[in-house]
């Protein structure tokens, strides 16, 4: 659920096509993937995020 909440957060609050992480950990000790690797880098500067937002 948390995990979930994260991704809303991105998706909804960020107009994000996707998690903005490669991987989530949760304090149940299970791994998630997010965008995985090799996909577009979450980058937080100007210019480097156009990847991310939903046409």
């Amino acid at each position: 659920m948390l995990v979930r909440s994260i991704q809303k957060h991105h998706m909804d609050g960020n107009g994000w096509i996707d998690v903005g992480y490669s991987l989530l950990c949760c304090p149940h000790r299970k791994v998630f993937e997010g965008r995985g690797p090799g996909n577009v880098p979450a980058a937080n500067v100007v210019g480097l995020n156009s990847a991310h937002y939903a046409a």
